[in-house]
């Protein structure tokens, strides 16, 4: 029966959605993986020279091995904030005569080819044949191989259970990042040599082959612990607990003094309150705010890259929200159009929104003017014009989607909505205030390219008005096109 099945599998991957994409985004997809592939490949090879050139005194291996407990942390984290489970992919199977524990059996096997599985692969693999194969002997450097795929397993399977745990238990979500702090902290200052000791353990794996019973068994044990806990929680129901399985009727009574606009404001935060996709992202773009600190003060010292940075942190909020402007309510839109809201109204109160997710965004990143200076002064310039620009460019993009979506599937991995524009879009976001930044740079007046961007952002605020009428004026142009592309079913 589990061979029928992983057969039936097979056949589903080769008949999704996806293959009968649009052209284009499968292209970009395709060019995307390849990129990724081929950065892998090249570190892979050039790894031993890298790692030589980083500490000529140790062994490549030896180098390598005290960095691979920093990659299986990193990789779990990301892992478990875009790594998706295929949980779904078990419904049409329900109403069969089809055991349970072969059913989770099946999507616990059909989870392993995933491209977080096989992206490093094409590092691991490279770097043994360069440089273990000739110069280790072939039982070390087939240990050091398999030890690696078995890393790989565990990770696979243990972000999946903390991932399911997270959702029954959300505060095991600051668990896992307070010990992630104190174990970067701990080990960083000398205080516990935590990488040095895992070091010595690969070491000791590989000189002794059979000591790789020991992650075999790990491996193994993080499968039982997925499958128990596939078991307890496979039904939708039983994730949510009890005090929330009744209707949701959140009601935010602080904007029903703003009219209209308040409405508006309020019907986005309930669909992000209550659909997936859209919590999911936002929840991503929060944790973001962390992302300065994987560079180095010496980077962190140019104000070119802050205001690289601040436009990424600042604006993670409302670019991941606004880039599938109009697509959130795709499949009650005709609705929304029948009601006596203007158009105008509706803009006016997604602009207000972009203002407060960008606000929120420069209050979580204040912390950063303990670290540099220059970094609030920057992130000020720059959430100005987040506000002023490119929150407008993000509603007129808006009128070239037609794509439908449905907010509460996934968010990893999920094309629905997704065109050519959320792509085209970025650009100009991102690049626009360096290009505004750049020429003052160039005559040695950095800090009056700073301020250049703010006031950007201020002239935008202040015909803000005449920008919401243009970008409404667009609405009208399109709409029949926009409504038409909303009730098609991908």
């Amino acid at each position: 029966m589990l061979i029928t099945l992983l057969r039936n599998e097979l056949k589903s991957r080769f008949r999704a959605k996806l293959w009968q994409r649009g052209l284009a985004i499968n292209i970009i997809l395709f060019f995307v993986a390849a990129y990724f592939i081929l950065i892998a490949i090249g570190l892979g090879i050039l790894m031993p020279e890298l790692l030589k050139e980083v500490n000529p005194d140790l062994d490549p291996l030896t180098a390598i091995n005290q960095f691979i407990v920093y990659y299986l942390v990193a990789d779990l984290s990301i892992r478990f904030f875009l790594q998706a489970f295929p949980l779904m992919s078990m419904q049409p199977y329900l109403l069969l005569p089809v055991s349970r524990n072969k059913l989770y059996n099946l999507l616990l096997i059909r989870s392993v080819p995933d491209f977080f599985n096989f992206l490093p692969l094409f590092i691991i693999i490279p770097f043994a044949i360069v440089h273990l194969f000739p110069n280790y002997p072939a039982s070390q450097a087939w240990s050091w191989l398999v030890l690696m795929f078995l890393f790989i397993g565990i990770n696979h399977f243990l972000a999946f259970y903390l991932k399911r745990s997270v959702t029954v238990k959300p505060w095991i979500t600051f668990v896992v990042i307070a010990a992630l702090i104190v174990f970067y902290t701990v080990d960083s200052q000398g205080w516990l040599p935590i990488s040095q000791a895992f070091s010595q353990m690969i070491n000791y794996i590989i000189n002794n082959p059979v000591a790789l019973l020991l992650p075999a068994i790990v491996l193994v044990g993080t499968y039982m612990l997925m499958l128990s806990r596939l078991r307890k929680y496979a039904y939708l129901d039983a994730l949510v607990p009890k005090r929330q399985r009744e209707a949701s009727t959140q009601h935010f009574r602080l904007l029903d003094r703003f009219g209209k606009i308040g409405d508006v404001i309020q019907m986005d935060l309930k669909l992000i309150w209550r659909n997936k996709r859209p919590r999911t992202m936002l929840t991503m773009a929060i944790f973001f705010v962390f992302y300065p600190l994987i560079f180095d003060g010496e980077i962190l010292a140019q104000l070119g890259f802050i205001i690289f940075i601040g436009v990424l942190v600042i604006g993670m909020m409302m670019v991941q929200y606004g880039q599938l402007m109009l697509s959130w309510e795709s499949s009650f839109f005709d609705l929304l159009m029948a009601r006596n809201w203007s158009i105008r109204n509706y803009y006016e109160a997604k602009y207000f929104f972009f203002m407060i997710a960008n606000i929120i965004m420069l209050l979580l990143t204040s912390v950063y003017g303990f670290l540099n200076i220059n970094f609030p002064l920057v992130f000020i310039a720059v959430a100005l014009f987040n506000i002023g620009v490119n929150s407008i460019l993000l509603m007129y993009f808006s009128t070239h989607n037609t794509k439908r979506l449905e907010p509460n599937k996934g968010a990893f991995f999920n094309y629905e909505g997704v065109n050519v524009n959320q792509f085209v879009m970025i650009l100009p976001l991102l690049l626009m205030p360096l290009f505004i930044y750049w020429p003052f740079a160039w005559l040695g007046y950095k800090w009056w390219g700073i301020a250049a961007i703010g006031l950007v952002g201020i002239v935008g605020l202040m015909f803000r008005p005449m920008l919401l009428d243009w970008v409404s004026q667009q609405f009208e142009k399109r709409k029949y096109k926009i409504v038409a592309g909303f009730r098609e079913k991908q």
